[in-house]
């Protein structure tokens, strides 16, 4: 397609990350454009990353871009293009030497940017087609993690409008925030993305995933599990939710059976991220009735611990009553955190708040605002003058302490 263009195509064999064989590339075919696009993708975690895997990523990406740099230094060219990575904007789990690489590129387009050269870092999202992320079953989990892979055409077309742009290092990638950001931001803090408006929505039942058989649904599923619970002996009680965590647990991991969970094993241990962690309560929930926040697996760490707390918000009122709200008000705190700075109802969720606060001081027999008499403390005095984000930053330090 290129020759009947009219372009001269040349195929030459180079170690790009040797600097005699790039020289040598270079003088025997002068460029007047540059369009990098080498890579290694290794998955392998920060914690188990070895020296020579990194190097291996370095040379691919990193010393082959710098070398190119230097080689040609302020030849005139009409572009310099990095072809980069969203691993190396947001970072990506088991991908620590590759998003430094790709930072590095980035870093590398500023730099030249800046001394007046051409450079343009593009930070990829997915590719369809033979894209390194091409393999069916990656695309399909980060479809479910809110990245939807790119066409190759559209791609394309994104590149010219980035060429033509003045951003050194922009980011083409089809992202569904709400999923996304809320998945991402599950086992670590993320300032960036919370920057981003639609990330400050709530994803709700779109985390689950799409393709997955859904769980029974609804308060009678719940209610039979009570009575079943209610009926058993006590000491087959625990068992039996515990049977019914692991069960779960094999289901989103793709497991046969839950035989192959063990009951005192770390989740985390198990193999699960963030994707499979909100799966996993989204189907204890709804067989449970019980609204257990998107940490649950975090919070309780293995099966049997998060079947003892099951059991204690199950029966110590039947499954209602105090336990039950609790849990509830977990899943609002998680809620209050994702709320921004300016929105338009945090005085009115403050005053709710405060309202709410004042009916339980009530019902306990104590006048609002008063402490408790079975301690004889006083609430602080600066209590009452507390603005509306001190109050709502109480009471999310509150719910997570609890």
């Amino acid at each position: 397609e290129l020759t009947a263009l009219g372009a001269q195509v040349t195929l030459a064999a180079c170690d790009l990350s040797d600097r005699d064989s790039v020289a040598a590339l270079l003088a025997e075919h002068p460029v007047d454009a540059v369009v990098h696009t080498a890579g290694v993708a290794r998955l392998t975690p920060l914690d188990r990353l070895t020296a020579a895997e990194l190097a291996e990523t370095n040379a691919a990406k990193v010393t082959g871009a710098d070398l190119l740099d230097d080689l040609l230094g302020d030849r005139p060219l009409d572009a310099f293009v990095l072809f980069s990575s969203i691993a190396g904007v947001w970072g990506s789990g088991d991908h620590g030497a590759y998003a430094a690489a790709n930072a590095h590129l980035d870093a590398l387009a500023h730099r030249r940017r800046a001394a007046g050269r051409p450079a343009t870092s593009v930070a990829w999202g997915p590719w369809a087609g033979s894209g390194m992320a091409a393999d069916g079953g990656v695309l399909d989990d980060l479809r479910r993690r809110g990245l939807t892979a790119l066409q190759p055409e559209a791609a394309v077309d994104a590149l010219f409008d980035a060429l033509a742009g003045d951003d050194p290092a922009p980011v083409v990638a089809e992202v569904d925030w709400a999923r996304f950001s809320r998945l991402f931001a599950l086992t670590r803090h993320s300032p960036l993305l919370q920057e981003v408006a639609p990330a400050t929505g709530t994803a709700g039942d779109g985390n689950a995933r799409p393709d997955s058989p859904e769980p029974a649904q609804g308060p009678d599923t719940a209610d039979e599990l009570r009575r079943k619970l209610t009926a058993l002996p006590a000491p087959d009680r625990g068992p039996a939710l515990v049977d019914l965590v692991r069960t779960t647990a094999a289901e989103v991991l793709g497991h046969g059976a839950g035989a192959r969970v063990e009951s005192r094993r770390g989740f985390l241990e198990l193999g699960f991220d963030s994707l499979t962690t909100l799966e996993f309560r989204d189907r204890i929930t709804a067989r449970t009735g019980i609204a257990l926040p998107a940490t649950a697996a975090f919070d309780h760490p293995t099966p049997a611990a998060l079947a003892a707390h099951l059991e204690t918000v199950l029966l110590a009122d039947g499954g209602g009553g105090g336990a039950a709200l609790l849990a509830e008000a977990d899943r609002f705190a998680e809620s209050l955190a994702a709320l921004p700075a300016d929105d338009e109802h945090r005085t009115a969720l403050a005053d709710r708040l405060r309202r709410i606060a004042d009916r339980l001081q009530e019902t306990a027999g104590l006048a609002p605002g008063t402490g408790d008499p079975a301690t004889g403390d006083a609430p602080d005095e600066e209590f009452a003058d507390a603005s509306v984000d001190d109050m709502l930053a109480l009471i999310e330090n509150e719910f997570r302490n609890s």
